[in-house]
């Protein structure tokens, strides 16, 4: 049974809420009347609501309304209690630097300020120091923590995504190899029977006496249903060896493809020179190059920087699917690669994957003439 997931407009009303209600309970123990300082614990609550699309803004607003909470000198709430939910939500959302940042500038500023009204170091730096300077450390590393988890299940499912395409792929191509098999041996084995037989047949009606009405009449139905049965055959062959492939392979789903590696966090460069009179067995080919190599980044390697090439040149159609970084732990070739080596190699092209210097480079030369003819 699938967990429902809960509106996140319902969580921030619920995270901020708790911050209005804890501060303002720190407040009325404190034994404060002025409205004010309640007017501060919703204004921090109120914040919250905005912490998605603005953590930034966020954080840097309730930092603010806390030094002018206590420049106004309200009662005493504590450094890291308003600031624990920007903090956390911050980190979630990436900004784990503004996080730190605000942390530290938060404590120390805080620390100053004591260390100037009591003069005494063990007072400054007891208990309550320390207890808030957990707490804000613990609020980032839980935020990021979260984020971190949240990544690595998106990068699961991704893997899992892309993987379940190459299944589907690989199971395509061997579904597509058979039936050339089959349609090789129905033409080779079963074609060349018939023929025989109906060459035969004919023969046979030619020397046999044309008064012998019985056998003329038989060997002209075998003629016939030899002759229909080749039609037959030869129509189930095309049938067997047409075999398109899903979708427009061709050089313009490329910037697709580009656009597909950004959303699974990859930034993607695509260098493409305009390229005409390409066959499409040629744009297919370079189709798959670009697919499989950025689904071998998204998969193996650590590395997020990835400039995909294209070129028509005098020689052919120059594809590159560089991956500047971490070579991938797989840097041998799997399937997918063998298998675009063997594309490349029926269109009398150059394939080339290894591992370089500073990442992983897929470069394939598809020869536009040679696909043409």
């Amino acid at each position: 049974m699938e967990r429902a997931e809960v509106d996140p407009r319902v969580v921030d009303a619920v995270i901020g809420a708790a911050v209005a209600v804890t501060v303002a309970v720190i407040v009325a123990a404190a034994g404060a009347t002025d409205p004010l300082a309640y007017l501060f614990a919703l204004l921090f609550g109120a914040l919250v609501l905005f912490r998605r699309r603005r953590p930034r803004t966020v954080l840097a607003l309730t930092v603010l309304g806390e030094f002018t909470y206590y420049a106004v000198d309200l009662p005493p709430v504590g450094v890291a209690v308003p600031v624990v939910a920007a903090l956390w939500s911050a980190a979630q959302q990436g900004a784990l630097r503004w996080a730190i940042g605000a942390g530290v500038v938060l404590f120390t500023v805080s620390t100053v300020f004591r260390w100037r009204e009591v003069s005494e170091p063990a007072t400054v730096l007891g208990y309550q120091s320390f207890a808030e300077l957990a707490l804000i450390a613990g609020s980032v590393a839980l935020g990021d923590s979260v984020r971190a988890r949240r990544l690595a299940e998106e990068r699961r499912a991704e893997v899992v995504r892309l993987t379940a395409e190459r299944v589907a792929e690989e199971s395509a191509a061997r579904v597509a190899a058979e039936r050339q098999a089959i349609s090789r041996d129905l033409h080779d084995s079963v074609g060349h029977t018939l023929t025989v037989v109906a060459l035969h047949a004919g023969v046979a009606a030619d020397a046999v006496d044309p008064g012998n009405r019985t056998a003329q009449e038989a060997l002209s139905r075998i003629r016939g249903a030899s002759a229909d049965t080749l039609a037959d055959l030869r129509r189930m062959v095309r049938v067997l060896r047409a075999t398109p492939e899903p979708g427009v392979l061709d050089l313009r789903g490329i910037s697709d493809l580009a656009e597909a590696g950004r959303r699974d966090g990859l930034d993607v460069a695509l260098r493409s020179v305009a390229a005409q009179n390409v066959p499409a067995s040629v744009q297919a080919a370079a189709y798959r190059v670009v697919q499989e190599a950025l689904t071998n980044v998204v998969r193996h390697s650590a590395n997020r920087r990835v400039v995909v090439t294209l070129e028509h040149r005098q020689d052919g159609l120059m594809v590159a699917v560089e991956d500047h970084g971490t070579p991938p732990v797989e840097s041998g070739e799997g399937f997918g690669l063998l298998g675009l080596r063997e594309r490349v190699m029926l269109l009398g092209g150059e394939f080339t994957a290894c591992p370089v210097a500073d990442g992983f480079v897929v470069w394939v030369l598809l020869p536009v003439d040679r696909a043409a003819s």
